[in-house]
C-alpha cells in the first residue's frame, strides 16, 4: 500500500511535526515545557535515527515478502 494514497495520514503527520517544531521554537513553550531549541547537530542525529527506523522497516518488509 502506498502511504501517499492516504491524504489524511500525510496531513496528520505534517500537522503533528509542525506542532512539535512550533513547541521547540516558540519562546512561551520554552518556559512552560522547560525545553530549548535544538542544534543543527541534534537535528542531524534525530534525522539519522529516524532514517534507521525507516530502513529497518523496509528491510523487514523485503524479508517478509521474500519468504
Amino acid at each position: 500500500m502506498n502511504p501517499f494514497s492516504i491524504p489524511g495520514l500525510i496531513a496528520g503527520i505534517l500537522v503533528a511535526q509542525g506542532v512539535h517544531i512550533a513547541a521547540i521554537l516558540t519562546p512561551v513553550t520554552h518556559e512552560l515545557l522547560e525545553i530549548g531549541p535544538l542544534s543543527i547537530a541534534t537535528w542531524g542525529a534525530l534525522l539519522a535515527l529516524a532514517s534507521l527506523v525507516v530502513v529497518g522497516m523496509e528491510i523487514f518488509k523485503w524479508v517478509k515478502f521474500r519468504i
